[in-house]
Parts: structure tokens; C-alpha cells; sequence
């Protein structure tokens, strides 16, 4: 089963475990999940514990016992935050500094007109990044990242599948995670790695599923890393109030974006495609719009303009909305901590 995490909300999750558990059952029949997630290694930094309410290897903070054995008897079991959490208590003045590595919340983030807001209320904001983005601009400290062609280490594919990564080019600066072992050695961490094969060592000893990861398994072709047990939680369903013709609203996210990778003098340029909005047929005919109409989709206190496209990409009341460029500012759309954003559709 393929899904879409970003799709995962209410009792969603729990909707595709029953089917899961219902199709295990069925004989002589293999059956996985597999997340489209749309950011390289997306699974892996999930698998590290990157998800406010577990360790890494999916270890929940009520394993207290499991935690402290494998990470000492300091280590933290508070939830921690998301980082739209993190953007909300910016914004309110409870959180104090951040660090941004490698992402542009202000372009990136839903209400990403009020993220840059939230951040600029920071005392202190450090953004680890290999481009000025928007972002960055904002920062007071900037540390150089040296990109992906210089990373080595691991990556876990969306079918947990974890291959190794050898650096391609070589530069006299840092390497990424030497400055964040800095930066965490400066903030009370005892030990630092020597280098990146001792983080993939104390990956293999500590997270489940990754025990059979060493770098000579990995060096050919990677490995699996085994299943890690998960949990059902509780889960709640806001779908932020329909509002006249509202429609519901999914970003979608496309090859070729005009973005801080890829910019007009780019060779690929040529690629870039128009801003489009899809809608179903029934759709259309309601709103009395045709293909090739230019109409402004409305949500959460801003518009972006599209052209209408009529297919099939979208069930009735539902709208797709690709995004193709961050000036034309599609996150502004989305409404941040509600599982569902609507919109509505004008000409």
C-alpha cells in the first residue's frame, strides 16, 4: 500500500492499519506500506527520532526504562515540539532562539506569511544552510553547509531500504555533522563522534531495526532495516470550517520548481510550469469556469493566481494546487495545525 503522510490525519492513520491488518490475513499474500514522501530520506530522519513524541527506532516516551538504558538516565521524557509548535511559541515569545538546518520554514511552512513574522521575534535564529533563502535572511548567525554532493553517511528509502552515501566532492570546510556535533557538544553533549562511521556505528547499536546496518553489509548494494513496531495514538480532526464554495486543498509538489535550486538562469528552466489549479469536471461546471480560465484560489488570507485545468487529478470538492515556484507563495494557503485547508475559487 502507497500512501501520503502529509494524508495521514484523524483517524486516517488508524484507517490504514485495519486495512493493512485486514489484507496481512489474507493467505499467500505479502503486504507492506510504503510512504510517498516527497524529501530524500525522509524515513530515516523519522527512523533517528526526529518526531517530538519518540526516540529513535520508534521508541515512545513511555518506554522509560527502554530510554534511559540506551541513552542514559538524564535523557528527557517530555514531549517535545513540532516545529510548527515551535514556530507558535516564537511567535508568542516562549521560545527564545532556533536553529534551522537545511529547511526554509518561510517559503516551505503552512502560513508561510506569518512564519517569517513568528521567527523575526527570536532573540537568536541560526539557519545551517548551503543558499540564502529567505529564511537565512532573517538569521543573525549563518553557518555554512557544504550541500549533498559532500554528505556521507547513510539514506533509508521509502521502502526502508538503507544504502550508504559516499561523498562525491571534497572541500576544505566542515562537514555538516561536525558543526552540529559542535553545536551540541557546546550544549552539554559529553561525547562527540570521532567521524561519520562512528554515527552509523551508534545507529546500529541503539536504533531498532537498524542492527544489521554496518557499513561493510550496506557498501554494495544496502540493506533493509527490519521493522519497527509502531503504536496507534490518539488522534483528533479539525477540518477547519467550510466556508462558501470552500474546496479542499492539496498542495502538490513538482519535479522542476523555480526555487533557490533551480532559478531562471537554470538549464532546466524550460521545465517550469505555469501555476495551475485542477478541479473536477462537476467542479467547473459549478463555479462556471472552463480550462484555460485564469481564477484566484483564496484561503487563509491569501490568493494565488492559477490557471484552471479540468481533470482528473482530484475527486469532486477537492482542488489540486501544484506548486511550481516559491514566489507564488502556495503554503500562505494552508492554514498551519488544521488537517484540512480550504479554499475557494473566483474569477
Amino acid at each position: 500500500m502507497i500512501y501520503n503522510p502529509a494524508a495521514l490525519t484523524g483517524s486516517a492513520i488508524h484507517t490504514l492499519k485495519q486495512c493493512l491488518a485486514m489484507a496481512d490475513g489474507l493467505a499467500e499474500t505479502t503486504v507492506g506500506a510504503i510512504p510517498a514522501a516527497p524529501v530524500t530520506n525522509a524515513v530515516g530522519a523519522m527512523d533517528m527520532g526526529i518526531l517530538p513524541d519518540c526516540y529513535p527506532g520508534g521508541v515512545t516516551l513511555s518506554d522509560g526504562d527502554v530510554i534511559k538504558a540506551k541513552w542514559g538516565d538524564t535523557a528527557p521524557l517530555e514531549k517535545g515540539l513540532s516545529a510548527l509548535e515551535m514556530i507558535e511559541k516564537a511567535n508568542s515569545g516562549e521560545l527564545k532562539a532556533l536553529v534551522v538546518y537545511r529547511s526554509n520554514p518561510v517559503v516551505d511552512f503552512p502560513g508561510g506569511h506569518g512564519v517569517g513574522e513568528a521567527l523575526k521575534k527570536l532573540d537568536l535564529l541560526v539557519v545551517h544552510d548551503m543558499m540564502e533563502t529567505e529564511t537565512a535572511k532573517l538569521a543573525q548567525i549563518v553557518l555554512p553547509s557544504n550541500g549533498p554532493g559532500f554528505d556521507e553517511g547513510t539514506t533509508t528509502n521509502i521502502g526502508g531500504r538503507v544504502q550508504l552515501r559516499t561523498k562525491g566532492l571534497t572541500t576544505d570546510n566542515p562537514a555538516d555533522w561536525k558543526i552540529v556535533a559542535m553545536i551540541a557538544k557546546e550544549l552539554g553533549q559529553e561525547t562527540a563522534p570521532k567521524d561519520v562511521h562512528a554515527v552509523t556505528a551508534e545507529i546500529a547499536e541503539k536504533v531498532s531495526g537498524y542492527q544489521e546496518i554496518k557499513r561493510s553489509a550496506i557498501r554494495k548494494e544496502g540493506k533493509s532495516r527490519e521493522v519497527v513496531p509502531s503504536t496507534n495514538g490518539a488522534s483528533t480532526f479539525d477540518d477547519g470550517g467550510v466556508v462558501g464554495n470552500g474546496k479542499i486543498l492539496r498542495v502538490a509538489n513538482v519535479l522542476f520548481s523555480h526555487d533557490k535550486i533551480l532559478d531562471a538562469e537554470s538549464n532546466l528552466a524550460h521545465q517550469f510550469q505555469p501555476s495551475t489549479v485542477h478541479l473536477h469536471a462537476s467542479d467547473a461546471n459549478e463555479l462556471g469556469v472552463q480550462e484555460g480560465d485564469e481564477v484566484h484560489v483564496a484561503g487563509n488570507g491569501h490568493e494565488v493566481k492559477a490557471e484552471v485545468r479540468v481533470s482528473n487529478r482530484c475527486n469532486p470538492g477537492g482542488v489540486v494546487l501544484p506548486k511550481v515556484s516559491d514566489e507564488q507563495g502556495v503554503m500562505s494557503l494552508v492554514e498551519a495545525g488544521k488537517a484540512v485547508s480550504w479554499v475557494t475559487i473566483k474569477k
